[in-house]
């Protein structure tokens, strides 16, 4: 016996990427459908949870390295959502219904101040509270998105919510990047900071721009019969989210510039509308299965105060504000609730800030990590289960696809 072991190859002592992936996948699908039958959870919910029981937090059958290695497939899930998203943003009724976007700016900033002045209120500092406000802005348009796709649902609710958290989403980087600029002018000038976030932003909207203009050429060329313009626009939006990894810029701004930019410049209807759903499925499980995994629950334990109090503010302030607008957007008062409610899910990637404050101050970016995570525990957990309500309150949605 002995001498046959010593015939075998040694184990390593972790699974390999492939092994690891495929692994998560295949446990994400079918622990996510126990969880769907047993508890009634939506998918994505079951999804991170799925992904927490097997993360480091509990189970421990994926390590931390092997979620950083894994770390691009999420990028490029992430990707898909925001060029999706940007498909749905229609700028020409933003012009048109220009209450829609000053309402989606009065709620971003009265919720930075409010979040900001809630957590001074529970004993944290006032830079603490400012870059926390900064970091959680940001609407999780994967977590919407999604959902609306599980729930097959249709309405004013529904394409209002979507473009107001593409705009929300925007406005949430745009906060983190002033914020963080205000916060290095100890280091560096405040102007010079505020002109490498311009330059950046602008280089990120002319990217999204050029990439739109090649797709709608591409497409043109390669026509609608072969199937091949998906596959294109997945290499696009890979690309662009590249790029804005890169060179640092605004992957947010790039991508839904990208998406919206496609309806716009396309005159000849040379692009088919480009279902994503089927190519990205994949990736839109790994990228909740392994923000599940990522959690974790320590956090939670010496900073829930904090983040129960942002997760409160985050609710009660836009809708507060969709009831108090609700005439001039053009809702009734149940669906000025429903939309506030579907603005609560925290996105998860402009958390990529604290690793910037985290050069100059760990201890900060520490207790930053901590609040913040925490936060994006209850979010990525109750999110799509309060929009789901949300939708189902003003009958929005249409057959379940589970």
């Amino acid at each position: 016996m002995n001498h046959l072991a010593e015939l075998l190859p040694a184990l390593p002592a972790s699974f390999n990427i492939l092994t690891t992936f495929g692994a998560l996948l295949a446990a994400g699908i079918i622990g996510a459908r126990l969880f769907v039958r047993t508890l009634r959870l939506p998918i994505l919910s079951a999804w991170v949870l799925t992904g927490f029981i097997l993360g480091p937090a509990a189970l421990g059958l994926v390590n931390q390295a092997q979620l950083t290695d894994l770390q691009p497939l999420v990028e490029i899930g992430l990707a898909l959502i925001l060029f999706q998203l940007g498909r749905r943003l229609d700028v020409g009724w933003l012009l048109r219904e220009r209450w829609l976007a000053m309402t989606s700016l009065a709620i971003a900033m009265t919720l930075f101040a409010a979040v900001a002045v809630a957590l001074g209120a529970v004993g944290l500092s006032v830079t603490t509270s400012l870059l926390i406000a900064a970091l959680t802005l940001a609407v999780s348009p994967a977590t919407l998105l999604l959902t609306i796709r599980e729930l097959r649902a249709e309405g004013v609710v529904s394409e209002r919510a979507l473009n107001q958290t593409a705009l929300i989403h925007l406005l949430g980087w745009l906060a983190l990047g002033l914020t963080l600029a205000g916060w290095q002018a100890h280091s560096q000038p405040l102007t010079a900071s505020l002109l490498s976030l311009l330059a950046r932003s602008v280089a990120a909207l002319l990217l999204g721009l050029f990439s739109a203009w090649l797709a709608v050429r591409l497409a043109d060329w390669l026509g609608k019969l072969d199937g091949y313009q998906p596959v294109i626009l997945v290499a696009l939006v890979t690309v662009t989210m590249g790029i804005c990894s890169w060179l640092g810029w605004p992957a947010a701004v790039s991508l839904l510039v990208f998406g919206s930019a496609t309806r716009r410049l396309d005159r000849q209807f040379a692009l088919a509308e480009p279902d994503l759903l089927p190519y990205g499925r994949l990736l839109y499980v790994a990228l909740f299965v392994l923000a599940g995994a990522a959690l974790e629950p320590r956090a939670l334990a010496v900073a829930w105060l904090p983040a129960v109090v942002v997760l409160v503010v985050r609710l009660a302030v836009p809708v507060a504000m969709m009831v108090l607008l609700a005439r001039p957007n053009g809702v009734d008062y149940r669906q000025g609730v429903a939309i506030g409610a579907t603005l609560w899910p925290v996105a998860g990637a402009p958390l990529i800030g604290i690793g910037m404050v985290g050069q100059f101050n760990p201890v900060l970016a520490s207790q930053l990590a901590a609040i913040s995570l925490s936060i994006l525990l209850l979010s990525e957990l109750l999110g799509p289960i309060v929009i789901r309500q949300a939708l189902r309150v003003c009958k929005e949605h249409g057959e379940n696809t589970r």
